[in-house]
């Protein structure tokens, strides 16, 4: 493990004690061995070393002739059971039962070591290879356990990390490789009318993952997707989102399961989620205003899925943990205007119910670049949540969902730029479709509020899309999808701002298309033309 001599040494400072039976089931006689693993770069002429076993002290109890052990291969010295041996020794190596053993290699010249100590207390003063007395060691395995390199190899002087108990040991044969995934930092929230999920898929282990994971969806006890996760380093980890197109007034069972093979622990692979809707009216934002004209107010509507028969209590809370309390009294209408100043709102919006607008004490103040809102019931449960990126360009202008609850978050396009209290403003009507994509126009106007909005109608249930805009010299102006899980039908909307945030001026542009089934099929690609006027 530690080089203990100065220079002249490394061409054998890479042998290893990489795997060990001392306890075999039953009788231990015949039964013994012990593999030693080349992890350098060179061949290495084994003659004159040795392997001794440590009880009291350290003994030897076998010495190798001429032997050229390659880089990467292994050899292995049994006792007489042992048929796939390269060398037959008697070992007698000892079984902890309470206290510390070990066993070492050392070069022919003394001058390298490799020690594994095991079981504890070291009450013999057993030396690691560092010549003092060890402090660190392996576990004592059970009878017929193997005691085994994590990976072949992998040595950091330190037996209590190096090494574990195999169950399934494996003489002359490389080992297997014990990664711990874990799903970590679970987040599951609602963005505009789906389920998303976001963790970070992590490796516990300080060796990397030879094999790649999966990660299962299942919504209500049905496979929704699985995941290929690609195989981390030691200490490495990968965010994952998916999203999960489920009503927020349905009930819900979402439950994660992260598969990596020979993973040690399955206790950190697991997650779920069960969601209950409330036995009451469903509440869900529906309007808002984040920022007004100069002098005038914010204001936050909400729709009812019914009339309430009594009194109703809500939380709404900001990211910047803001939150206010809200009375939603028995009788109310189907929309709820939030504000401090109901006369002033009345005034501004004068097709806006009286009936409609509450006053609220305090308030949550809303970012003009981006924020999230979570709506929860008197209980602190989460019933609805937004987020939104703003724009100065809109200001006095309401962000409104669409009436279709398959359709995200637009601006409002009503004369009034706002619909506190009566319906949201209506669209054009999505246009007819004739293949997998469609536009609901071709030329829109973004300085007048106007969006474009792709509508897709794919195959297959669920597909991984990307869509990219590109304007006539070839430069990429903006994301809208990339690799993103979608269901077969939705439809994607810009507001004309390039991924810089400047407004794009007018002339032709290109939407590039992308779409593929999940989690593997043929691709499908389309390109766009489209004008931007003012």
């Amino acid at each position: 493990m530690l080089l203990i001599l100065g220079s002249g040494v490394f061409a054998e400072a890479r042998v290893v004690i990489n795997e060990v039976m001392y306890d075999p089931v039953g009788t231990d006689t015949g039964w013994e061995w012990i593999e030693l693993y080349n992890a350098g770069m060179e061949s290495i002429n084994l003659e004159g070393s040795y392997i001794q076993r440590g009880g009291s002290t350290f003994v030897t109890v076998f010495t190798f002739p001429h032997f050229i052990l390659r880089s990467g291969r292994f050899v292995l010295v049994g006792e007489s059971q042992i048929t796939a041996a390269h060398f037959t020794a008697t070992l007698v190596f000892q079984n902890g039962d309470g206290m510390t053993d070990g066993i070492r290699y050392v070069s022919a010249d003394g001058s390298y070591t490799d020690t594994v100590l095991y079981d504890a207390p070291n009450t013999n003063q057993l030396p690691d290879d560092s010549g003092y007395p060890g402090t660190s060691f392996a576990p004592d395995v059970p009878a017929g356990y193997s005691l085994a390199r994590i990976a072949d190899g992998y040595d950091n002087d330190d037996c209590a990390t190096d090494c574990l108990a195999e169950t399934n040991p494996s003489p002359g044969l490389s080992n297997r490789v014990y990664c711990d995934y874990a799903i970590s930092n679970p987040v599951l929230d609602q963005v505009f009318s789906v389920w998303q999920f976001r963790a970070y898929i992590v490796n516990c282990s300080i060796v990397s993952a030879q094999q790649p994971a999966q990660l299962t969806f299942m919504v209500n006890s049905v496979i929704y997707d699985v995941m290929d996760i690609t195989p981390l380093a030691g200490g490495d980890s990968i965010q994952v989102v998916q999203h999960f197109p489920h009503a927020i007034n349905q009930p819900l069972i979402l439950a994660i399961d992260l598969y990596l093979p020979n993973d040690p622990s399955y206790a950190n692979n697991t997650w779920s989620y069960h969601y209950q809707p409330p036995h009451s009216i469903h509440v869900r934002i529906n309007e808002f205003l984040y920022l007004p004209e100069t002098g005038k107010q914010e204001w936050i509507e909400l729709r009812l899925s019914e009339v309430p028969t009594a009194d109703h209590n809500l939380i709404l809370k900001d990211l910047a943990q803001y939150q206010i309390t809200v009375t939603i009294p028995a009788g109310s209408p189907p929309y709820i205007v939030l504000c401090n100043n109901p006369t002033a709102l009345l005034n501004e919006y004068p097709s806006c119910p009286a009936n409609s607008v509450v006053q609220v004490t305090g308030w949550i103040p809303l970012n003009n670049e981006a924020d999230t809102m979570y709506l929860m019931d008197a209980d602190g449960v989460v019933t609805d949540t937004v987020s939104y990126t703003g724009s100065a360009t809109y200001r006095g202008v309401s962000l409104e969902r669409d009436e279709n609850a398959d359709l995200p978050w637009r601006y409002c396009l009503d004369p009034e730029k706002g619909t506190p209290g009566r319906s949201n403003s209506i669209s054009q009507t999505p246009p007819v479709m004739s293949g997998e994509l469609a536009l609901e126009r071709s030329s829109f106007a973004p300085k007048r509020g106007e969006t474009l909005r792709l509508f897709y109608h794919l195959p297959d249930n669920t597909s991984r899309i990307n869509c990219y805009l590109y304007d006539l010299r070839g430069r990429k102006i903006k994301v809208l999808a990339d690799d993103l899980a979608v269901t077969a039908q939705g439809v994607l909307e810009w507001d004309g701002r390039r991924s810089d945030g400047r407004l794009a001026t007018r002339g032709l542009y290109i939407i590039l298309w992308e779409s593929m089934p999940a989690p593997r099929g043929k691709v499908l690609r389309r390109q766009i033309t489209f004008s931007i006027r003012d």
